[in-house]
């Protein structure tokens, strides 16, 4: 008795959060290769606005129309900007990606802001923060093991 075996289309979620993009092998070798161009291309671009900014990855949609490019940059104060020269460079920016990769259409490119970064350092500082308000001897913040003060106990010596 021989056994079927299943292929990944028979066990995809029925209802995915971002039906359009789908994390495929195709799709992350297009969406790192548009990284790579799309980076290459901004060290070229002598715009001040877009002097610290790094491409922190690409996400491809299925039929390789759309891609969101996610960036960071160093300086939190001026992202707007930022955004707004990535709009003003983009037709350049998917000028370079027609040129550069063997694809029939150059995808519409699509830009975010990534606060992955911004996120986890402000984790960090509240871990931080925690650590040092605690009392470096004991688990329970200078209390005793019952989680009251000797004080309110009632009980005296």
């Amino acid at each position: 008795m021989s056994r079927r075996r299943s292929r990944g289309s028979y066990h995809r979620k029925p209802y995915s959060s971002k039906p359009e993009f789908s994390t495929s092998y195709r799709t992350a070798r297009v969406g790192a290769l548009l990284r790579s161009i799309i980076a290459d291309t901004l060290e070229h671009i002598d715009d001040p606005r877009l002097q610290f900014v790094s491409v922190t990855g690409v996400d491809v949609n299925r039929d390789l129309e759309r891609a969101v490019v996610w960036f960071s940059r160093f300086d939190d104060n001026h992202d707007e900007d930022v955004l707004e020269a990535f709009q003003t460079h983009a037709a350049r920016l998917r000028r370079a990606v027609a040129k550069q990769s063997n694809l029939r259409k150059a995808p519409e490119l699509l830009f975010r802001l990534d606060v992955t970064e911004r996120m986890a350092e402000r984790i960090d500082k509240l871990i931080a923060a925690e650590k040092a308000r605690k009392t470096p001897g004991s688990m329970t913040g200078g209390r005793g093991d019952s989680g009251r003060d000797d004080e309110d106990s009632g009980f005296r010596a």
